[in-house]
């Protein structure tokens, strides 16, 4: 077990009344490789939740879904992709043009955080998803401007809080 992660652990036992000791018999002899690959996926299961998670949620007579990827209209279940988006529109409103700008703030999230293996800052992955949250707050309070339209910036929740573990854990 790193001993990074073994400090968090000793953190998590004193907060639920364990002790701070590794001396635990709930703990399996020998299984701390185990729980280091457990943790590390479900890490990247959560860094990856924001592919499937909408960052904003796009109310009107219908939903629009919005993911760094691209959108979905729900009613028809039409997609554009980013880039196909990008290239039919020209002269975007400022916060529409935040949203290319979150996804590549994503996107290197995602690659630094690979990184981290071998090295690589995790601060900078908190910074990252930082960047990426107040993009999607940004688009999402530039939609919701217009009285007929609501949009919820769900991205920007889960994003942000990526973002304190992935700081918590450097």
């Amino acid at each position: 077990m790193s001993p990074r992660t073994r400090q968090l652990l000793e953190r998590a036992r004193a907060v639920v009344g364990f002790g701070g000791d590794d001396s635990n018999a709930a703990d399996p002899p020998g299984d701390d490789e185990g729980a280091d690959r457990i943790w590390l996926l479900g890490w990247w299961l959560a860094l990856l939740a924001p592919l499937v998670v909408p960052w904003v949620v796009v109310r009107t007579t219908s939903a629009t879904l919005v993911f760094p990827w691209g959108m979905v209209t729900v009613e028809s279940w039409h997609v554009v992709s980013l880039p196909g988006y990008l290239d039919a529109t020209h002269g975007l409103p400022r916060y529409l043009r935040m949203w290319p700008f979150g996804a590549l703030c994503y996107a290197l999230t995602l690659a630094w955080a690979a990184g981290e293996r071998i090295g690589a800052d995790q601060r900078v992955t908190a910074g990252l998803l930082v960047l990426a949250a107040i993009t999607a707050a940004w688009m999402a309070s530039g939609l919701g401007v217009d009285p007929n339209r609501t949009a919820i910036p769900l991205g920007s929740i889960l994003l942000f809080a990526l973002a304190v573990w992935a700081y918590v854990r450097a």
